[in-house]
């Protein structure tokens, strides 16, 4: 993916080992229409953001499965503002 524009970085305060790759660092590129294919039209679960998340990384959304809380919530709050959302976490504005 060599064309992707990458617009956010988030640095894993616990790095994630998905097969034989250790992510330390996930890079978030722009969101694009097939990025939101499968996404529901109502209120989005943390479920539904991980895996849009995953998405814009680059990784399967199985990768993202034994992230820690702590990391979760950035991550999640990074999908959320990409999207234009309300805070999950905080109700408010991201």
């Amino acid at each position: 993916m060599s064309d992707r524009t990458i617009i956010r970085t988030h640095d894993l305060a616990t790095p994630l080992q998905f097969g034989s790759e250790k992510i330390e660092t996930l890079e978030f590129r722009e969101p694009i229409a097939k990025d939101l294919d499968d996404m529901p039209l109502g209120k989005l679960t943390f479920g539904d953001l991980r895996r849009f998340a995953a998405r814009i990384t680059g990784y399967p959304p199985t990768a993202f499965e034994t992230m820690r809380p702590d990391d979760l919530g950035v991550v999640i709050e990074i999908a959320n503002d990409l999207l234009g959302g309300d805070s999950p976490t905080t109700g408010g504005t991201s």
